[in-house]
């Protein structure tokens, strides 16, 4: 049995590696453990077809290894399972990186596989899309990848949609390109709904939103810039718990200077470490629903609303 761990929060880099995981197996099964029990996709693992061709099985939302919850009778049940020898690919996908020891006990018992797509450098980050690229006989300006990173906050989802959509108005993407069709005053609409929100100001976050929407901002970019915005304010508030000075943060955290750590620090103490830690898990569920087919306004504002 080959069982894997996926960490990622790109959809792309995601479908990627179980593209590359799963080549050559037509027998493939994908579960949500948000819908679905340990038991139904245990009971699926263990089916063979008349053939007995490799399966893989790829189970989502993979709450054992978040952190968050713990079921010792299904933890038993699963490490049953994987103590068996069927001739499988088992592969857990979740947002973030391992946070509990007993669950990472249990993985590195079996020789899980442990891939994380959510640290990538620099270089990897500018040769995956300069490989996206090539792929799709599109040429990118450096200047021009400069800007998008700007543009899209380096995220990866995004940046592909926006070069996607810049390569119908021209397969070779320049700076001139990138800023005659990208719209400052969105930006700026984009940076007051933020602060908006994040400032308690839903009244006004409300008809930002409407703004962004009717200008057909991508809700992907919208959901990437609020969720950055919030994980600022976590990363600085805890900085803070733990002692370091204003000076200190903002060259952890690699920041210009420490006026945006000091307006960050004042923002966050509204805020409780975990209730900040809630709402960027809220963000990362409403960016995949988005990304499922959930409609994006209704869900943007449900989530306004619950704020």
């Amino acid at each position: 049995m080959n069982i894997y761990l996926i960490c990622s929060n790109s959809y792309h880099l995601l479908d990627d590696k179980l593209k590359e995981l799963t080549n050559g197996i037509q027998d493939i099964s994908k579960f949500y453990l948000n819908d679905t029990s340990i038991d139904n996709i245990l009971e699926n693992a263990s089916y063979y077809g008349l053939f007995n061709d490799k399966k893989a099985i790829i189970i989502y939302d993979t709450k054992y290894f978040s952190g968050k919850f713990e079921y010792n009778d299904d933890m038993n049940k699963l490490d049953k399972f994987l103590n068996s020898n069927n001739d499988i690919i088992l592969i857990f996908v979740c947002d973030d990186i391992l946070k509990s020891k007993d669950n990472t006990k249990l993985l590195l018992k079996y020789n899980t596989k442990i891939i994380n797509l959510n640290s990538l450098s620099d270089k990897e980050y500018e040769d995956y899309i300069s490989k996206y690229c090539i792929d799709n006989n599109i040429v990118l300006d450096h200047n021009a990848y400069l800007k998008l990173c700007e543009y899209t906050n380096n995220n990866i989802d995004i940046m592909i949609n926006e070069i996607d959509k810049l390569s119908l108005v021209d397969k070779h993407i320049t700076s001139s390109i990138v800023a005659d069709n990208t719209s400052e005053e969105v930006s700026d609409d984009i940076y007051a709904f933020t602060n908006a929100c994040v400032s308690h100001n839903y009244k006004d976050a409300f008809n930002l939103l409407d703004n962004l929407f009717k200008n057909n901002i991508d809700s992907s970019i919208i959901v990437s810039r609020l969720a950055s915005q919030y994980i600022n304010l976590y990363m600085v508030k805890d900085a803070f718990k733990h002692g370091l000075s204003e000076n200190e943060v903002s060259e952890v955290l690699n920041y210009n200077n420490t006026k945006r750590v000091y307006i960050l620090n004042k923002l966050g103490r509204t805020y409780t470490l975990d209730e900040l830690k809630n709402i960027i898990l809220r963000l990362s569920d409403i960016d995949k629903k988005i990304k499922t087919g959930y409609n994006p306004v209704y869900t943007l504002k449900e989530f306004l609303l619950s704020l």
